[in-house]
């Protein structure tokens, strides 16, 4: 597999979240190493996913905007080249209460791949980017 992608090769990934996963509009583009996930998302404003928990440690930078991200019982506001970190097995969400739109690269480890990972990312019938 490929150790080099161009931008253009990764698929966007335009969705809406309703209901269980959370409400509003996020774009996004997802590859996948051997151990870990990058994924750059694009957060309408009111975006919010609702709280869950995976496997992975999750390392979160603010490229543009600003964002809240909440984990188990605490809230972090963080803006434009903030990070934030989310431990394994806890519970987080995230929340755009701004109005404005709000750029976040998400890197996941061990990687956010298959099964519930790529449900909860909508992966549809989208397959994400192997970067090897």
């Amino acid at each position: 597999m490929s150790l080099h992608v161009k931008s253009e090769s990764v698929p966007e990934r335009k969705g809406i979240r309703t209901g269980d996963q959370g409400e509003g509009s996020m774009i996004s583009r997802k590859a996948f190493g051997n151990e870990c996930s990058l994924m750059i998302a694009s957060r309408a404003p009111g975006y919010h996913t609702r709280p869950h928990v995976h496997e992975s440690e999750q390392i979160n930078y603010v490229q543009e905007g600003e964002i809240w991200f909440f984990v188990e019982d605490k809230g972090f506001h963080c803006q434009k080249g903030d990070f934030q970190r989310i431990p394994a097995n806890k519970v987080h969400w995230a929340w755009n209460r701004s109005n404005k739109e709000t750029v976040v690269a998400e890197a996941h480890a061990p990687g956010l791949v298959g099964g519930a990972a790529a449900d909860r990312f909508g992966a549809g019938d989208l397959r994400p980017i192997q970067l090897g």
